[in-house]
């Protein structure tokens, strides 16, 4: 199962493509910003999806961080991922900011791949 992850939550601003299936993470990028998270993330995003060599309609759940965080912060990647649900006709899932960490870490490989495979926030 492939997730796309998005964290704009605090100061990075985040995106991760994740499978779930095998715990990997198939490309990632972060990149601390602490404002602007609206003018980085569809870039990140754009370069992280081009990595893996995935389109959208390959993934399988979107998933973002709900918080605690920035307001516009959070307004970003909520929007970013329901839109990428709405278009794609997948599920939206949502995480609280301190379950994950940066994308590149274990945590939130191990995180993610739960959320991917069986989350009780699904939007």
């Amino acid at each position: 199962m492939l997730v796309l992850a998005i964290d704009t939550a605090l100061d990075a601003c985040s995106a991760a493509l994740i499978d779930a299936d095998d715990d990997r993470v198939l490309a990632s990028e972060s990149r601390e910003i602490g404002r602007g998270h609206a003018e980085h993330l569809l870039p990140i995003i754009d370069g992280v999806m081009k990595k893996a060599g995935v389109k959208f309609n390959d993934v399988d759940r979107f998933a973002v961080t709900v918080g605690p965080g920035s307001f516009t912060g959070l307004r970003v990647g909520l929007s970013a991922a329901r839109g990428f649900g709405l278009v794609t006709k997948k599920p939206v899932v949502l995480s609280f900011a301190w379950l994950v960490s940066a994308p590149s870490s274990s945590a939130t490989r191990d995180s993610m791949s739960r959320i991917g495979r069986s989350a009780s926030l699904v939007w």
